[in-house]
């Protein structure tokens, strides 16, 4: 795994001589931007189109699945996904044919190339 080569073991706030209060405030700043955290954005800055598949056992899980609720309450977006049982984070970046999860990301490479090449 690349973890090292991305995260360096030394907190931001350390790594560039900040106080660590200048680096949770920049930290709490990033959690409220709508671009991090969706689930914080106004329905109008979301496309007419929105996927949204959630792992059963995903920490986000419940904030998606409030923002898929929230989504399917405006009535010029369509909403696509629901929740996959039995897996967790980054599923679909590693199920094999047979696996738990599989049939529902074949599922969702459809509905993705459905909206795609729409006619």
């Amino acid at each position: 795994m690349f973890v090292g080569h991305f995260f360096s073991p030394l907190p931001l706030y350390q790594q560039r001589r900040i106080s660590p209060e200048a680096e949770q405030r920049r930290v709490e700043e990033l959690m409220n931007r709508p671009s991090i955290s969706p689930s914080l954005a106004d329905e109008r800055d979301f496309p007419s189109h929105v996927v949204l598949y959630t792992a059963e056992h995903d920490s986000f899980a419940k904030k998606m699945e409030s923002l898929r609720t929230k989504l399917k309450e405006d009535e010029t977006i369509n909403v696509f996904g629901r929740m996959v049982p039995r897996i967790g984070h980054g599923w679909d970046l590693i199920v094999q044919r047979g696996q738990a999860g599989y049939e529902e990301w074949n599922e969702a490479c459809n509905v993705c190339a459905g909206i795609i090449f729409r006619k």
